[in-house]
């Protein structure tokens, strides 16, 4: 029966983390407020986290930076401590947005780093790849950056997190630019060759240099260098 209640609780809570952080993409900070978690004592800390993690993210977009950056801190500490690398892994996602959402870039950068180190060798992607477009600028600077503290491996995941980072700028639909272009466009911006797209995406070098045509010509753009300038010049890439 206590296993039961929580299943049922964990469940619970997933829902109402999610109602939480989908009013928050709609532009609804007030209707979230009110689903807000509030301290239990009846239910287990860890089967209320979806809860907590989309506080985090209440917080964060209220400008309650070092709130946000607290409760994710508290999460993370407790994960780490059981063991539970996966939740571990969420924590460190939101508090890498929520600090560089607080323009604590070098302490945002750190926590990718962690990110990295977690994700890599476990093959963890979707978790890092669906918090979208914010997520894809932060993977970008990894990337770009000459920051030996990044190792070659952390580099190498961020360029396969980066792929599948989902679109979600309105200047993706604008410029008639695919899903699966921009993922090769954020590739191109990396420095990766054509044979190297195709090799990360295992898809044929002709259809990378295809998909390529067709940027150059969606971005009125005779080669790489004015393609990757266009699309930062509309907001494609950062």
């Amino acid at each position: 029966m206590v296993a039961r209640q929580h299943v049922t609780s964990r469940v619970a809570s997933e829902l109402n983390g999610l109602r939480i952080q989908l009013l928050l993409e709609t532009g609804a900070p007030r209707a979230a407020d009110a689903l807000a978690p509030l301290p239990s004592t009846e239910v287990p800390v860890f089967e209320r986290y979806p809860e907590w993690f989309a506080l985090s993210r209440l917080d964060c977009a209220n400008g309650q930076f070092d709130a946000a950056c607290a409760t994710l801190a508290s999460l993370k500490q407790a994960d780490e401590g059981a063991g539970r690398w996966g939740s571990a892994l969420k924590a460190l996602v939101l508090e890498a947005l929520c600090l560089d959402a607080a323009g604590r870039k070098a302490e945002s950068l750190v926590s990718i780093k962690r990110v990295l180190e977690l994700a890599g060798p476990a093959g963890w992607i979707r978790v890092v790849a669906d918090e979208g477009y914010k997520m894809a600028q932060l993977l970008s600077e990894v990337v770009a950056s000459t920051d030996t503290s990044f190792s070659s491996a952390d580099v190498a995941h961020a360029r396969k997190v980066l792929a599948a980072c989902a679109p979600s700028e309105p200047d993706v639909t604008a410029a008639g630019v695919s899903p699966r272009e921009l993922e090769i466009l954020r590739l191109m911006a990396t420095g990766l060759s054509n044979v190297e797209i195709a090799q990360q995406l295992v898809v044929t070098h002709t259809t990378i240099k295809t998909h390529v045509n067709n940027l150059y010509r969606k971005l009125d753009a005779r080669n790489r260098v004015e393609a990757l300038a266009r699309a930062r010049q509309i907001g494609l890439l950062v």
